[in-house]
């Protein structure tokens, strides 16, 4: 400090001495009694103290500006109300975030990761002390990423580097450890003992090559089977002998002592037994002994060598070419119903003829018999009856024909064909089929006249469609009536609707319907005539079912009669 001496207005004592003017807060040094001052201050004391024009002082009503800083070396300003209208107990509230004069603030912008580094920042904002940061992690084997365990605790990783402590289940290497072995190897990471009995043929890699000096003697009987060793029945070099499945091997020159038989040995000197007997040099195959099982399957033993078989029942008829059908060169064998078809029979016939019949029948029986072993036939029909179809010849008769009579028949070229259906015939099906026993023969170029009578029964509504089959090439011309069903009258009466339809498409159904009342049997006659054409074969009737799966019936005794007009 510098002392100075001012000089007031007033003359008292009290301000001879006044320093450190520059401070302009009016300190006084003093040299006279504090009291002495005061007395003057309040009396005005004429140093104009009290007065505006000492411009080094701080005026105490606070009027006066300063002119430049004010250093107060370290000391304190109290009793402070206000500075620029802020109290300044209540400042440090008014930088605090959402405050008068608050800091600006936001959250973090990066997130940290492994590569993240310290950075003071650039924005003009602070974070609270509870703010918190975004970190980069994942679960996966990400290369640089924080490790984050999943849902289930668990992370993928390359090669983890540390200390293990507990289990590591999925573990796929591990440098040390310390926990005992468990299992088929036991002991300790530096001591490890396989247990005895563990070792099973799977763990043996396919291509281990164990090789056979560490193998102990295999004794146990079966334990090396033939497929594992060079063992085989064939004359083979270097190999194991094995009996075949006859219990029999083959060989080149066995040197041993012979015990038993030796059927392969080029010379022996002793007698053979069994099914062979005899010497070396007169072999005898013993009666009786051959079997089936020794004829090899494909022996092809000629039939010459055969003796004649007469046994019963030897020969199957699957064996030979039986058939119960009209086959070239084939023996016939009856069908189930004891029936057979054949083409022209030269035989003696006994009993009924159910087809057609050519030729002579000199010595029939059973309603066709000669009257002389030159007459080709009589018909004796008041005690046989005559079914199919039969011709006539001329030459004299017997019986109840007269001989004019029967010459006359003979003079006519036509034949008669008769057929009746011994059982019923249905179907449910609206698919063409034959009505059995309801057809006849016709040849090549031969005119018929036919009529069929059908007798039908419905089981509801579906009603009978028929047709006429005949030879390719054939002409048809029929026509086919019947009755439809039955109706009410207004007398109480019922009565039966009919109705016609020609037929004249070889085997094509009707479009008509007939019997088609449920539980009504009605019937239908088809009339016409076939001119046949040059392919043989039969005229057929043929029917079918109305609606699919509604069952009609022809039933038994329906029937035919055809005549043959050229």
């Amino acid at each position: 400090m510098t002392a100075s001496t001012v000089t007031g207005k007033g003359t008292g004592a009290a301000f001879k001495d006044i320093a450190n003017t520059n401070l302009g807060i009016g300190l006084v040094k003093m040299s006279t009694r504090i009291s002495d001052v005061e007395e003057e201050i309040e009396n005005g004391g004429g140093v104009g103290i009290d007065s505006v024009d000492h411009s080094q002082f701080l005026l105490v009503n606070g009027t006066r500006p300063l002119t430049g800083d004010l250093n107060l070396n370290n000391n304190d300003i109290t009793s402070v109300s206000t500075i620029n209208n802020i109290v300044i107990e209540d400042h440090s509230d008014r930088h605090l975030p959402n405050g008068a004069d608050g800091l600006i603030t936001a959250a973090p912008n990066t997130d940290l990761s492994t590569s993240s580094t310290n950075s003071a920042g650039i924005q003009n904002s602070f974070a609270r002390s509870d703010h918190s940061h975004s970190i980069v992690t994942s679960s996966s084997n990400t290369a640089s990423t924080i490790v984050a365990r999943d849902s289930s605790g668990n992370f993928a990783a390359g090669t983890i580097t540390a200390n293990l402590s507990g289990n590591a289940t999925t573990a796929t290497t591990a440098t040390n450890f310390s926990a005992n072995l468990l299992g088929h190897v036991s002991g300790t990471q530096s001591a490890t003992v396989i247990a005895e009995g563990v070792i099973t043929n799977a763990m043996v890699n396919s291509s281990a090559g164990i090789v056979d000096s560490k193998l102990a003697t295999i004794s146990t009987v079966g334990k090396v089977s033939n497929s594992a060793t060079t063992a085989t029945a064939n004359n083979t070099n270097s190999a194991i002998v094995a009996r075949d499945s006859f219990g029999n091997f083959a060989a080149g020159t066995i040197t041993a002592n012979l015990s038993g038989n030796a059927t392969s040995s080029t010379d022996f000197t002793g007698n053979l037994a069994g099914h062979v007997s005899g010497t070396q040099d007169a072999t005898v195959i013993e009666n009786g002994i051959i079997t089936n099982a020794m004829v090899n399957s494909s022996a092809g033993i000629v039939d010459t060598k055969l003796a004649t078989i007469s046994t019963a029942g030897k020969v199957s008829n699957s064996a030979t070419t039986a058939t119960a059908n009209n086959t070239n060169s084939a023996i016939v064998a009856r069908d189930g119903s004891g029936n057979f078809a054949a083409g022209t029979i030269t035989a003696n016939l006994t009993g009924n003829i159910t087809g057609n019949v050519t030729g002579n029948a000199d010595t029939a029986s059973d309603g066709l018999s000669s009257a002389s072993g030159t007459a080709p036939l009589t018909l004796n029909l008041s005690s046989k009856s005559l079914t199919g179809s039969v011709a006539l010849a001329s030459g004299s008769a017997s019986g109840i024909i007269s001989s004019t009579q029967f010459t006359k028949l003979a003079s006519l070229p036509a034949l008669m064909a008769f057929g009746r259906n011994s059982i019923d015939n249905s179907t449910n099906s609206t698919n063409i089929g034959n009505i059995i026993s309801l057809g006849f023969s016709i040849a090549a170029n031969e005119i018929w006249q036919f009529e069929f009578h059908l007798v039908v029964s419905s089981a509801s509504t579906n009603g009978i469609k028929v047709a006429i089959n005949a030879p390719d090439g054939a002409t048809l011309q029929s026509i086919a009536s019947g009755q439809i069903s039955t109706y009410a009258t207004t007398l109480g009466t019922n009565l039966i609707s009919q109705t016609v339809e020609n037929i004249t498409s070889i085997n094509t159904l009707s479009t008509t319907t007939w019997v088609n009342s449920s539980g009504f049997v009605g019937n239908v006659t088809i009339k016409g005539l076939v001119v046949n054409g040059s392919t043989a074969g039969t005229v057929q009737a043929r029917y079918a079912s109305g609606t699919s799966g509604q069952s009609i019936v022809v039933k038994a005794n329906s029937y035919f009669l055809a005549h043959k007009f050229a």
